[in-house]
């Protein structure tokens, strides 16, 4: 039986860890995640349940997205509360009510903490009177450093283009995330093709049920099963590997958070902020350049995970 105590990984054939569970943190952890449980719970209450193609739950998505084939990018449902702040117009989704834009800031700040443990990227906060940053162990740039620049360039570089996109998580590299909103949030077998085909993403388990008979993460290609408990994180590249979940008791609850960035945002840099038919259209030169670089933007991608021994170097660093 599985240590709860350890991280679990997967590599591949050149050992380089391209899933993995991480430990779950110690002291309050608990609390917090029972905290973001609390969020879900009631948010849930103001969603309708339908059937979607990851399975019968409720669902919500949020972030900085980009349309099928538009040019640009824009905020996906960015709740009112951070672009009024902001004093910036919502680019795509329809405005939010003051009563919609309460519930869904009282929950950004309820799982914010929840968040950090596994996305958080460089920094959390400035400390007032120090005028000084602190950083956060946190699980996304501690497993996969190198593919999380990569998300971070990304981020920075949409957002100099664009002032008016706004992440929901400033500190996390991640530009969208899921809110999956249960009651019972079981996934189907599926791949999240949307999603950067060598990327990862992050899964947060939520809610009352019993992880050793239910919940567990099923992934098929590499023919592997995960216990997966109440308060786990898991990092697994979404779009490559077809995943899903065992069924949960009735009577149980279950929900998750996801976060993500769409492989449209990469291939909008990748085309000069371009659609790949306006680019065949108006430059054959770039149009081939970003055909033939397909075969190995997908090794370069991914090497950009680490080997364990590249990672106890820079531990040690």
């Amino acid at each position: 039986m599985a240590s709860y105590s350890v991280a679990q990984a997967l590599a591949d054939v050149h050992d380089l860890i391209y899933a993995v569970k991480v430990q779950q943190p110690k002291g309050d952890w608990a609390k917090i995640y029972g905290k973001a449980e609390c969020a879900f719970e009631v948010l849930s209450e103001y969603y309708s349940l339908e059937p979607h193609r990851r399975g019968h739950y409720k669902i919500c998505n949020r972030g900085i997205t980009i349309g099928p084939g538009s040019s640009v990018c824009g905020n996906l449902g960015l709740f009112d509360l951070l672009l009024s702040f902001f004093q910036a117009p919502l680019l795509l989704g329809e405005s939010e009510s003051e009563a919609e834009s309460e519930i869904h800031s009282a929950f950004i700040h309820e799982v914010e903490q929840y968040v950090r443990h596994f996305t958080g990227m460089f920094l959390a906060r400035h400390l007032a009177q120090l005028n000084l940053l602190y950083y956060l162990p946190v699980s996304a740039r501690l497993w996969m450093p190198k593919l999380m620049e990569e998300y971070a360039d990304l981020q920075v570089e949409l957002i100099a283009i664009n002032s008016l996109l706004r992440a929901t998580f400033p500190d996390s590299p991640f530009c969208a995330f899921t809110m999956n909103m249960g009651p019972h949030t079981v996934c189907i077998g599926h791949r999240d093709f949307w999603n950067l085909a060598y990327g990862t993403c992050p899964i947060g388990a939520l809610g009352p049920f019993n992880h050793r008979i239910g919940g567990h993460i099923i992934l098929h290609e590499p023919k592997v099963i995960f216990e997966f408990r109440r308060g786990d994180v898991m990092f697994i590249p979404s779009a490559a590997v077809t995943h899903e979940n065992v069924p949960i008791a009735e009577d149980e609850k279950r929900y998750s958070l996801t976060m993500y960035t769409a492989g449209a945002l990469f291939r909008h840099i990748w085309c000069g902020q371009q659609t790949v038919k306006k680019v065949q259209e108006t430059d054959g030169d770039l149009y081939k350049r970003y055909v033939a670089e397909g075969p190995g933007r997908w090794e370069d991608g991914w090497k950009r995970y680490s080997t364990i021994d590249e990672l106890i170097t820079l531990t040690q660093a």
